[in-house]
């Protein structure tokens, strides 16, 4: 009696059933998951950039607003506009009036009102909707010499860019 003959057909089929499809379904799952892992951080170190930015010219400008210079505020904001990745930057005083503006355009008044609130306790980040796509938005309270919080720094930064650098 000999051995079974076992077709190179039903072989290669049981082969590629119950090894190669299930590897195959797990590197699409490690390499999605990847993905996604580099996405956000990505998104994270982009926004980070955008806070460098708007740390880097706090000081000047609650110097400034505090001396009521609003020709420095708005020198230092045209500074950071001129950096790439800056979509715009705006300064509001405490009342949240803008004092000063360097971009196309400022988030709706409800955004600035929460984004007020907020900073109270320290900085925020978030994302609004606006026609062209979301716009991400760093807000940093502004402080006098006695650290009361006499103004609010905006720094905004186009979601497109994130999703850009993303497709690269």
């Amino acid at each position: 009696m000999g051995l079974p003959s076992v077709s190179p057909v039903s072989l290669r089929t049981a082969l590629l059933a119950f090894v190669l499809l299930p590897l195959l379904g797990v590197m699409l799952l490690v390499g999605a998951s990847g993905l996604r892992a580099v996405e956000a951080r990505l998104e994270a170190r982009m926004q980070q950039d955008i806070e460098l930015v708007a740390r880097a010219i706090q000081l000047p400008l609650s110097h400034a607003l505090e001396r009521d210079r609003r020709g420095s505020v708005q020198q230092s904001l045209d500074s950071a506009f001129r950096i790439d990745q800056v979509y715009g930057a705006y300064v509001y005083d405490a009342a949240g009036e803008l004092v000063a503006a360097s971009g196309p355009r400022s988030p709706s008044m409800a955004i600035r009102q929460q984004a007020r609130d907020l900073t109270i306790g320290g900085s925020q980040g978030l994302y609004q909707e606006q026609p062209g796509g979301p716009v991400y938005s760093f807000f940093l309270p502004l402080t006098d010499a006695g650290g009361r919080i006499n103004g609010l720094l905006q720094v905004t930064r186009h979601g497109a860019d994130f999703r850009e650098d993303l497709a690269q």
